[in-house]
């Protein structure tokens, strides 16, 4: 058993034990003070609160969080919502205090949100005896502003809407509160009633007081104001208004229009058409309010009740705005151009607006009556006699008799072997009728008629005439227009009377050379027989006038005709000479070129002349492209182009040349150009194409590379006279320049050992091989071969001190072509140092062969390493070359010098094939035939190394 040391200071410790294990913090909070239990939702609303340790045990550091909800409860799931910042609080000895506060939004109060929560140590940080006190709370009963609207002093009703609508409301706060700053009230208009419908726009409301009052003027702009809108509306925007019903007001406007009304107060009982009428009018507004403007326009038509029928209108007048009851006046003068005929109604039209509630009255329509005009033919100057070959001018006057002018009108002239019968007057002279001017009421006016000759037989002619002949006026006797009672005699005293008649020519635009044809016919225009045959000849000329410079082109007899006889000679060709003048010619065709015929009645009509143009020549080009489409052309390359020469004048065209240049620069011009080629062109006739084909041209080696043109001129040196010279050249568009050769991807082929550097090594005697691919780095392709050469360097550039190795010939390559060579080699030369070593190929060593626009990057460096010793993977060729005879048999076998002993052995590539330290049997008889580096030691330690053949029969 054993004993207790101290057991009075034991029984003390143990009765203190249950204080010393169970004190702990307790933090309560409350309101100091208490908000008050009504509050303005529309304020912020400061909360005052106390936390004290009412525990037996010091708190840590926690903090205070204020919460906002809508429910009365507060737990960590159903807080509503926590306002941020929290406030901090420092640690707490037991029943030591700490005050705070803090402002809540009012953006948070209000509706539902009426319960405020103040909690410490929301999240229990501290370990507290009682954690029931960390909440205290309070309900709000809020106070609200209400807004009522009314319209002041009534509501508006009737309204132009034309004009803007002012109008004024009153808001009224009948709350308990003063209402906020920040409430607005919207004005709407709707074309629905009960319907908000179209915002127009939102106006500030004051802060009101308890009781108080705002009024508010609006301006309603006339835009809104229209048909179906008419339902305007106020309502405000309190904030919580515990009463909304009041806060809207609305009212229907009827709307007020202006009404047109038109009336014809004036015109004339009688109108002659040809003259301009007056029409004069008065537009009234017979509406409550005023008119916006309009115009007023007159129409002239053949419809009674509808305006529009006659489409555009004859005249228009603007009216400004006018006041109820307000009445303008005006007058139309219509041009007489609107007037006659079936358009007798004149309509004064005023143009409506929207909503006008009448516009039936907006038309006026009157009918006016035509003063009528009545031509007759009043007198003549036909002769009893004429010479039936003459032409035959009289006068015919006509006179007005009736009432109303006479527009311009017709007459036509009939001739007839018999008396006039209506409906069959004869034959009408002049087709168009012949024109009478405008004739007044009462006057007259002389027309003088023209016939020509062949008017007839040789027996004479009955004349009629018709006033009105195309029935234009509306006149009022249309049964004294006709004047039928004249005979004219015809009588001939002559043997004859010869023209060309009815002659024409096939083709009018001819070339030297080319052949027409003429069709001939000869009229007897007189009533007497010619008396005897004569001759008709046909020419070409520069003039209308038959010379002697005038070159003959044919002939025919004429047989003898009777009165008024025609004799169709035939077609006949026509060739141009070949020496014609160009331009304007003339084919000229004379009957009775000797006079034969005595005694006829003109000599002046015996000639006709036909206008023909007898073109030029006309060379010009086709198809002029480059073998195979280049574009890309390297200096001093030989090209092949084509092209052809046409002819496509009326005329031949004599020999001539073509020439191609190159430009000096890069716009098509021949200035400055340089002449590559001349090519003779036959002479081609008219329609003819002389084709060159593979013409060799040559490109200058001095030319400037770049954008060029190739430029065709045909007919070079205007050596044709041609239609047109601007039709002569073609150009092409080329480049020109040079290839420019460069090294691709290139290597020396991976050996079968590399240097400490990476780079690959060459033992003596030894053998590298280089993969090289050479690009041509242009579009132009090079116009010769050339060579890559190898030379042995101890730098990467290239000079005339470094030694040949190898070479290879290059094909020419196209412009952006490639070609690899593979045959370069490295062998390796006892006369070397071992150590870096640089291949340098060179392509067109000295740009000899081919010409490149750069040569900087002509040569390549290979970087190896070159070593003699064949220790240590190396190989060294030493000694005389020694051939063993036997494929199966060991290198120690028949070796010279056998009191040295075979240690190792190399192939050429430094691969080891044998060392006398392997434990395995080594099999000669496995080893490929070829060169091999032999590795020997004597007793004394002396090295040998030789280089023998193996499997050499």
């Amino acid at each position: 058993m054993k004993t207790l040391l101290f057991p009075r200071l034991y029984l003390g410790l143990l009765a203190l034990l249950p204080y010393l294990a169970f004190a702990q913090s307790d933090l309560s909070v409350s309101f100091d003070p208490a908000p008050s239990t009504y509050h303005n939702s529309s304020q912020d609303l400061t909360v005052y609160f106390e936390v004290e340790n009412t525990g037996s045990s010091s708190s840590s550091s926690t903090y205070v969080q204020v919460y906002v909800s809508s429910s009365a409860t507060w737990s960590t799931g159903n807080s509503g919502n926590p306002m941020n910042p929290t406030i901090s609080v420092g640690a707490l000895s037991p029943s030591q205090t700490s005050s705070g506060s803090y402002t809540i939004s009012n953006s948070y109060l209000g509706g539902s949100y009426k319960y405020i929560h103040v909690v410490v140590d929301p999240y229990n940080y501290n370990s507290e005896s009682n954690t029931a006190n960390n909440i205290t709370a309070a309900e709000l009963t809020y106070d609200y502003a209400d807004l009522e609207v009314v319209f002041t002093p009534t509501a508006p009703t009737q309204h132009d809407p034309n004009t803007n609508l002012t109008f004024s409301f009153k808001v009224t706060n009948n709350g308990n509160v003063v209402s906020s700053s920040s409430q607005q009230a919207g004005v709407y208009i709707s074309n629905v009633a009960g319907t908000n419908g179209n915002l127009i726009n939102t106006v500030s409301v004051n802060s009101l007081g308890v009781g108080a009052s705002q009024t508010i003027q609006f301006t309603v702009p006339s835009s809104y104001l229209t048909g179906n809108w008419k339902y305007l509306t106020v309502e405000a925007f309190p904030l919580n208004d515990p009463d909304p019903s009041d806060n809207k007001v609305s009212t229907t406007l009827q709307y007020q229009y202006a009404d047109f009304d038109v009336s014809i107060t004036s015109y004339p009982s009688e109108q002659d058409p040809t003259l301009s009428c007056p029409v004069s009018f008065d537009i009234e507004n017979i509406g409550p309010v005023t008119s916006p403007p309009t115009y007023v326009n007159v129409f002239v038509n053949s419809s009674s009740t509808n305006y529009a029928a006659g489409g555009s209108p004859s005249g228009q007048q603007y009216v400004a705005a006018l006041t109820p009851a307000e009445v303008e006046s005006g007058t139309f003068n219509i041009p007489a151009q609107y007037l006659g005929g079936a358009n007798k109604y004149v309509h004064v039209v005023a143009e409506s607006f929207t909503y006008e509630p009448n516009t039936a009255n907006n038309v006026a329509t009157i009918e006016l009556t035509y003063l009528k005009p009545d031509l007759r033919i009043s007198n003549t100057t036909i002769p009893a006699n004429h010479d039936p070959q003459d032409p035959l001018s009289f006068n015919v006057t006509i006179e007005n008799i009736g009432e109303g002018n006479a527009e311009t009108s017709k007459l036509a002239c009939y001739f007839s072997g018999n008396l006039y019968a209506p409906g069959n007057p004869g034959n009408n002279v002049n087709p168009s009728n012949f024109n009478v001017p405008f004739i007044n009421s009462g006057q007259s006016a002389t027309i003088t008629i023209s016939t020509g000759s062949y008017i007839g037989g040789c027996d004479g002619t009955y004349i009629n005439l018709e006033a009105d002949a195309s029935g234009d006026l509306d006149e009022e006797n249309e049964a004294n227009n006709w004047e039928t009672d004249n005979y004219v005699n015809y009588q001939s005293y002559d043997n004859g009377d010869l023209l060309p008649y009815n002659c024409a020519i096939s083709n009018t635009s001819l070339g030297r050379g080319q052949i027409a044809e003429l069709s001939i016919n000869v009229h007897n225009r007189s009533c007497n027989p010619t008396l005897s045959s004569c001759k008709l000849g046909y020419y070409i000329s520069t003039d209308q006038t038959l010379d002697g410079s005038d070159v003959s082109l044919g002939s025919v007899t004429v047989p003898t005709l009777n009165g008024k006889a025609t004799v169709e000679l035939g077609e006949y060709e026509i060739t141009i000479p070949s020496n014609q003048s160009y331009g304007t010619n003339y084919i000229l065709i004379k009957v009775d070129t000797q006079d034969d015929i005595v005694n006829e009645k003109s000599e002046t009509n015996n000639l006709v002349a036909f206008e023909i143009e007898v073109g030029k020549p006309d060379l010009t080009y086709g198809g002029f492209n480059l073998e195979n489409g280049q574009f890309y052309l390297t200096l001093g390359e030989y090209v092949y182009a084509d092209f052809s020469v046409s002819n496509t004048g009326k005329s031949p065209a004599p020999a001539s040349s073509a020439k191609i240049y190159l430009t000096s620069g890069s716009s098509p011009t021949l200035s400055g150009a340089t002449q590559l080629t001349s090519i003779n062109v036959p002479a081609l006739s008219s329609g003819g194409t002389h084709s060159v084909n593979n013409t060799g041209i040559t490109i200058p080696s001095g030319a400037s590379t770049g954008s060029r043109y190739l430029i065709l001129v045909v007919d070079a040196g205007n050596q044709v006279d041609e239609a047109s010279e601007s039709n002569n050249s073609d150009e092409l568009s080329v480049s020109l320049g040079l290839p420019d050769y460069s090294f691709g991807t290139s290597s020396i082929n991976p050996p079968d050992s590399v240097c400490s550097n990476g780079s690959p090594k060459l033992y003596e005697e030894g053998e590298l091989t280089l993969s090289i691919i050479i690009e041509n780095n242009t579009d132009y392709k090079a116009l010769a071969s050339t060579y890559v050469d190898l030379y042995l360097s101890h730098d990467t550039k290239y000079d005339i001190s470094d030694e040949f190795l190898d070479g290879a010939s290059i094909l020419p390559l196209e412009g952006h072509g490639y070609t690899t060579v593979n045959s370069l080699t490295i062998n390796g030369d006892t006369d070397w140092d071992e150590g870096t070593w640089y291949a340098i190929a060179v392509i067109n060593k000295n740009n000899f062969f081919v010409i490149e626009s750069n040569t900087k990057n002509n040569s390549k460096a290979f970087e190896f390493c070159y070593d003699k010793d064949m220790s240590n993977g190396r190989i060294a060729v030493e000694g005389d070359p020694f051939q063993n005879e036997g494929r199966t048999a060991s290198f120690t076998e028949g070796v010279k010098n056998s009191s040295f002993k075979l240690m190792e052995a190399y192939s050429l590539h430094g691969q080891k094939v044998f060392d006398s330290k392997q434990e395995t049997d080594f099999n000669p008889a496995e080893l490929e035939r070829g060169f091999y580096i032999l590795i020997k030691a004597d007793d004394l330690g002396n090295i040998k190394r030789e280089k023998v053949h193996y499997g050499l029969d």
